[in-house]
């Protein structure tokens, strides 16, 4: 067996092990995140391609279990934010007094997780896109063999979407995010559609509840402050066009907590 092969091999392992490690996150296990960390160093991160495959598993397992979803965020919280390639690390302690440094740079993991985000969202874009496309094929006649089965693939990965939103509200209030990944997940969410989507509204409720707060209070510059107030002039709008009285309830919801301040009030 050559050494490409003994590295595959290594690295394959290294994936099936950090799996292990995050289905720990869900009952009955429940682990913490500061001990799911530990676990993920052990194993070691020192190749780009590691930590992108962790960072993979660990939006698979936010897709999968949405109520692991703050325990992955606290996670990647906790996480280093860079990591020393391979072949640095190994030339470090042999390097004399005053030699150049090697050319390979650290793997920054939070521009990682950054870059995940903003691959799902694009993703998701084209399947909603596609969506709306079977949807008004349906209007016409029902959708048969490979054109249902690609239908079912675009809806799970728009449902994917969705998903991956609410793991992107859980990321920026730990902190891991900041609120240009989130301005992206809202745009998402309020996409010009005649006929807002019900799923989209609740995800966007379900969002601004939790961050609603910190979202509005980042605004520091007057570009920023006028974006936040179009979000909720738009939230408004649909709130008061709405047919669907579930959708004006939701949007409702959101208002009245940012009249109250972000601060829930005893029903």
């Amino acid at each position: 067996m050559d050494q490409v092969q003994k590295d595959r091999l290594i690295e394959e392992k290294k994936q099936r092990d950090f799996m292990d490690i995050l289905e720990k996150a869900s009952a009955p296990t429940n682990a913490d995140a500061a001990t799911l960390r530990d676990e993920i160093l052990a194993v070691g991160i020192c190749e780009a391609g590691t930590l992108r495959g962790l960072v993979e598993h660990i939006f698979n397992k936010a897709n999968e279990d949405v109520a692991a979803q703050a325990t992955l965020a606290e996670l990647c919280q906790l996480m280093p934010q860079t990591f020393e390639p391979a072949e640095k690390a190994a030339t470090t302690e042999a390097k004399a007094p005053g030699s150049r440094g090697t050319s390979e740079k650290r793997i920054d993991f939070r521009l990682t997780v950054l870059k995940k985000c903003k691959e799902e969202l694009e993703k998701g874009s084209q399947a909603l896109k596609a969506c709306r496309a079977w949807e008004e094929k349906e209007t016409k006649a029902k959708l048969k063999g490979e054109d249902k089965q690609n239908a079912e693939v675009d809806r799970a990965a728009y449902a994917r979407l969705l998903t991956s939103i609410q793991f992107c509200g859980c990321l920026y209030t730990s902190g891991v995010l900041t609120e240009k990944i989130i301005q992206s997940c809202v745009d998402q969410l309020l996409k010009a559609d005649e006929d807002p989507r019900s799923e989209n509204m609740e995800i966007l409720a379900n969002l601004m509840t939790k961050i609603g707060a910190k979202f509005e209070g980042s605004a520091k510059t007057t570009k920023d402050k006028k974006t936040i107030t179009k979000y909720f002039d738009q939230m408004q709008k649909i709130r008061d066009d709405a047919v669907s009285k579930d959708i004006a309830k939701m949007m409702g919801s959101v208002l009245t907590l940012r009249e109250n301040n972000w601060e829930a009030t005893a029903k």
